[in-house]
């Protein structure tokens, strides 16, 4: 029998091998979640991304039914999910169908430095003078002229 003690993994034996995951790339785009012939939706975060699946963050605590669409328009597709595990706002996704293309509707623009200074240069003004105070030999305070 297994030693079933393993303090990194409750519950998994000490020879046992962890699950492979997809390649995950952290993310921070905007997504939607629709459901029955897309009539219902609801606005998250996609915080990361494989080719089998996504972490969403909500804004609040939302019901889902198990299967639905994503739909991440800066990507331009969406893809029919399935929910793996969901812990307060967060959930996890399997894609369980194709990516369907988008025609894209968001751009991206990518500037180097170099542009960005020569877009944002400017001609300063020119240096103020000072102002010639005068000087009538002492303070005036309360006295009348």
């Amino acid at each position: 029998m297994a030693n079933m003690s393993n303090p990194a993994h409750p519950g998994r034996a000490d020879n046992a091998q962890p699950v492979a995951r997809a390649d995950r790339r952290k993310v921070l785009k905007t997504g939607v979640i629709s459901y029955e012939d897309h009539s219902i939706s609801h606005n998250c975060m996609v915080r990361d991304v494989s080719e089998s699946g996504a972490k969403l963050k909500f804004d609040h605590p939302v019901l889902l039914p198990k299967r639905f669409w994503l739909t991440v328009e800066f990507d331009a597709f969406k893809v029919e999910c399935e929910s793996a595990w969901s812990r307060g706002r967060e959930m996890g996704v399997s894609f369980v169908g194709e990516k369907v293309v988008l025609p894209k509707t968001i751009k991206q623009e990518l500037a180097t430095n170099w542009e960005i200074q020569e877009d944002t240069r400017y001609d300063p003004p020119e240096p103020m003078q000072p102002v010639k105070q005068k000087t009538s030999g002492g303070p005036v305070f309360g006295k009348r002229t």
